[in-house]
């Protein structure tokens, strides 16, 4: 699957929970923005901002779950937020937070919440503002997970070997799921996931980079909805 279709893809599954799904009918009040975001401008623009909210906006954003894997090439301190208020160069971004930028741009999203630069790291806030990390994954429209990055560095959007080991659910006649399991060698089939399963779960043969990260476990956990572009994705 290409970029492209990934990002389609997301959009009308994004735009089905939203409409179709009675949970999210019921929950579809616009949350209240974070106190520092990322305006993403228009697709093709060489740059961004840093956007202050204002204490009553609400409105749609997506928050970047991923590995930093070192020090960040471009932070918000004290000595660049004044900078990063009138642009922020993509340039001087690391891949995966420009690839973010483009998948937000993509989706039809005006900001973006990453750590590295929506919260000024050297601030006397900085502890306060990593204590509402939870309720900023919680309250974000869609957390874009990096999964298959190591690094803040490698980006996310880029090709990657075709799995060669995969499952696939199939309904059986008295409403359970099973699945087929392929391969490069051919496929057999195995039993239900579990005993009187309702609804397929896809266990996955890769395990992430950023499986391996106990600080992004609550992001994945307390957020509504999750986009993760892995490495099975293609």
């Amino acid at each position: 699957m290409s970029n492209s279709e990934a990002i389609e893809r997301a959009r009308d599954q994004l735009k089905e929970c939203r409409t179709s799904h009675q949970k999210c009918l019921r929950n579809c009040a616009l949350p209240a923005l974070p106190t520092l975001v990322l305006n993403v401008g228009l697709s093709g623009d060489l740059q961004i901002k840093l956007h202050r909210s204002g204490p009553q906006q609400h409105d749609d954003y997506i928050a970047l779950s991923y590995c930093w894997g070192g020090p960040q090439k471009c932070q918000t301190t004290t000595n660049t937020v004044d900078e990063h208020y009138k642009r922020i160069m993509l340039r001087d971004l690391s891949l995966s937070i420009q690839d973010a930028v483009e998948v937000t741009r993509q989706l039809g999203f005006q900001y973006l919440w990453i750590d590295a630069l929506c919260i000024i790291q050297n601030s006397e806030e900085v502890n306060t503002q990593i204590n509402l990390m939870k309720t900023i994954y919680k309250n974000a429209t869609l957390v874009l997970a990096a999964s298959s990055a190591l690094n803040a560095e490698e980006g996310f959007l880029r090709k990657v070997p075709a799995a060669k080991h995969f499952k696939l659910p199939y309904p059986l006649s008295d409403g359970n799921f099973a699945f087929v399991d392929v391969s490069l060698m051919g496929a057999s089939f195995e039993d239900p996931f579990k005993h009187h399963a309702k609804r397929p779960y896809l266990p996955s043969g890769v395990r992430e980079p950023l499986d391996n990260r106990g600080w992004t476990l609550q992001e994945c956990l307390f957020t509504r909805r999750l986009l993760s572009w892995g490495t099975q994705m293609k």
